[in-house]
């Protein structure tokens, strides 16, 4: 329960700085851009070396990517946060806060996009799917 806990707490911490996105370092920028548009699903969560399932949070978590740079988060219980994102150099960020640390990106295609962050001194690994509705 502890880890779930933490887990959850490093998704929601993440998800409001919006440090969301991942994709391969040997693709360019704007088919990163390109290829993150859409609605991602939560698929599993790897915390301090453990695979989470994505139906231990209890329900559906996604983020959708827009053309101009919005992202908005849902939770499975109906909380919605939006905000702004960019990528650089293989690094999603808020341009809102730039103090923050971005999430790094860890690959990306059509069919899943992985990113990992670090908190409190654990890393944090993602991996998304696409939405099917």
């Amino acid at each position: 329960m502890r880890l779930t806990k933490r887990l959850s707490r490093s998704f929601f911490l993440f998800l409001t700085l919006f440090q969301v996105i991942a994709c391969s370092t040997t693709q360019n920028m704007s088919s990163q851009k390109d290829l993150i548009i859409g609605k991602w699903v939560l698929e599993s969560a790897s915390f301090e070396g453990k695979v989470i399932k994505a139906e231990v949070f209890g329900g559906k978590i996604s983020f959708e990517f827009t053309k101009e740079g919005f992202a908005t988060f849902e939770t499975p219980e109906g909380q919605v946060e939006r905000g702004r994102y960019q990528i650089q150099s293989n690094k999603l960020f808020d341009p809102d806060n730039p103090a923050e640390k971005p999430a790094d990106i860890v690959s990306l295609t059509k069919d899943q996009f992985v990113m990992s962050m670090v908190e409190e001194g654990e890393t944090v690994t993602m991996t998304f799917v696409p939405a099917l509705d």
